[in-house]
C-alpha cells in the first residue's frame, strides 16, 4: 500500500478496515478484543458507553472507527490505536497525526442505535 496523499493514518486505517472483515460474522470476539484494549489502558481511557446498561451486544465497523475518531486527545487516540495494533496484529505504523479525519460527536459516536430494545407490556 502506498500513501501518495501524505496523510500518516491512511495505511493504518486501510489495514485495520481489512482486518475488521474477519469479524463480520463474529462480532462477539470483536467486542471482546475492544474491551481488552480498554482494560489494558483503563488508567487513561474508559470503554465507551454504547448502551444504557453498558452491556454492549453488537457493534458495526463504522462504530469501531468512531471509538477513536471522536473528540478525544490525540494521546488517547494513539493509545487506542496502539492497543488495536497489538490486539489485531497490525503491521502498519501507528499514525502520529490525524489531519483530514472528520471528528464525531463524543455523545453519539456510533452509527446505529445499539441500545437493547425494551419490551413493553401491552
Amino acid at each position: 500500500m502506498d500513501n501518495k496523499i501524505g496523510l500518516p493514518w491512511i495505511i493504518f486505517y486501510m489495514e485495520f478496515a481489512s482486518v475488521l472483515l474477519n469479524y463480520k460474522n463474529n462480532r462477539n470476539v470483536l467486542i471482546d478484543k475492544l474491551k481488552r484494549i480498554y482494560r489494558e489502558n483503563d488508567k487513561y481511557i474508559k470503554f465507551p458507553t454504547f448502551e444504557k446498561d453498558k452491556d454492549i451486544i453488537d457493534i458495526d465497523p463504522f462504530s469501531v472507527f468512531g471509538i477513536f475518531n471522536k473528540g478525544i486527545k490525540a494521546s488517547n487516540r494513539k493509545l487506542i490505536l496502539e492497543g488495536i495494533s497489538k490486539e489485531f496484529g497490525l503491521k502498519s505504523n501507528i499514525p502520529l497525526g490525524f489531519d483530514g479525519i472528520p471528528i464525531l460527536n463524543n455523545l453519539k459516536s456510533s452509527f446505529w442505535d445499539l441500545w437493547k430494545k425494551e419490551e413493553k407490556a401491552i
